[in-house]
């Protein structure tokens, strides 16, 4: 039996009760997820939510977010980061990322899937071009080269990364915000929950 974790490392616990609508998880803590051993039974989702900002390598939380995501790497447990996760996932990795708020992101953003996602468990199928709900800041400017790059947007270059051989995602968008966003389409909706099925998430039947 598969079980959810969820990391929140946003700023509004307001996120927190909409990823509850839409999933059921275990909370934890930075601290407690960092001392805990996760396994391949185990589903660990890192998020900043609607609360974008930097991803500052120097800040303690964020080293702690790092360590924890160089650890899930080396296991086979299934990890998803999204927004400041993502970048947090690339620095791990000594990826380049770098505060762009002039070019900021928040709201619904079109996506777009890039040619490397041919074949990808989750991104393979998808369609070309569609639409999420994203709050990023950050800018990975080299993404590290045990990552293949999935999907982008106007603003960014890198939307949606995945560590190679690994169940490991990054996403700058976020699906759990979006399976039932009122101002997506039926496609999008649609592309979204196959999006979190293929990732493994049973998501609650949701009215959209």
């Amino acid at each position: 039996m598969q079980n959810i974790f969820l990391v929140y490392i946003g700023r509004d616990q307001k996120d927190v009760q909409a990823y509850e609508c839409v999933l059921s998880f275990s909370q934890l803590t930075v601290e407690e997820a960092s001392g805990r051993q996760f396994d391949a039974d185990d589903f660990v989702i890192i998020t900043s939510g609607t609360t974008p900002y930097h991803a500052a390598a120097e800040d303690p939380e964020m080293q702690s977010v790092i360590a924890m995501l160089r650890k899930l790497s080396k296991s086979h447990t299934k990890t998803l980061a999204i927004g400041v996760g993502m970048s947090a996932l690339a620095l791990a990795f000594d990826g380049e990322v770098e505060d762009h708020s002039e070019r900021a992101e928040a709201g619904v953003v079109e996506i777009h899937r890039l040619a490397p996602a041919e074949g990808d468990a989750v991104f393979g199928d998808i369609p070309e071009t569609f639409s999420a709900v994203a709050y990023r800041h950050d800018d990975i400017m080299q993404l590290p080269i045990e990552f293949v790059p999935l999907a982008n947007s106007k603003m960014a270059q890198f939307h949606a990364i995945k560590l190679a051989g690994k169940p490991v995602y990054g996403l700058q968008f976020d699906p759990l915000l979006s399976v039932a966003h009122e101002n997506l389409s039926v496609v999008d909706h649609v592309t979204i929950q196959q999006m979190l099925v293929d990732l493994s998430l049973p998501v609650k039947n949701v009215d959209n």
